[in-house]
């Protein structure tokens, strides 16, 4: 596979050395945008690993957590410059999570990745300050074209 080529495989659930080559040749060069600190909250482990290191192969610095409440602790400790988050996730999901950064006084540009694409939840989240909105499977062509149009906007 050669850089800027689509990739043909979605973001699974199954970790394979592939995949990790496919990130690698799939991973375009590092923008000004790319000392961003991103934070990606996620509790499918390996989609919240394959998403970290795609983006950390790209140059941005990667945190992590499991569920909207470990990203709430997260970031009231760092600063993150942009959020990447699943809706539907234990303790807290990301329309929650969202919520709650906002009555924090919280505004951190933000893309969502679900499974679900209920309007209803599209509509708030934007609402709430999202800033895309990608559905799972989702492919790393598209969170980066997202986190690069995100940063770039921020």
């Amino acid at each position: 596979m050669t850089p800027g080529s689509s990739l043909a495989a979605s973001i699974g659930n199954s970790r394979s050395d592939a995949r990790n080559e496919a990130l690698e040749a799939a991973a375009p060069m590092p923008s000004a945008e790319s000392f961003a600190r991103i934070l990606i909250v996620e509790d499918d482990v390996d989609l919240r690993e394959t998403l970290g290191r795609a983006l950390s192969h790209e140059g941005y610095q990667v945190g992590f957590a499991g569920d909207g409440s470990e990203a709430i602790s997260l970031v009231r400790q760092r600063p993150y410059d942009l959020v990447i988050v699943d809706l539907v996730m234990p303790r807290m999901g990301g329309i929650k999570m969202l919520e709650e950064l906002r009555s924090l006084g919280l505004t951190i540009p933000t893309i969502i990745i679900t499974a679900f694409g209920d309007r209803f939840l599209y509509q708030r989240a934007m609402e709430l300050g999202a800033s895309e909105f990608l559905m799972k499977p989702v492919k790393l062509v598209e969170v980066y074209r997202a986190v690069r149009s995100v940063l770039a906007g921020a």
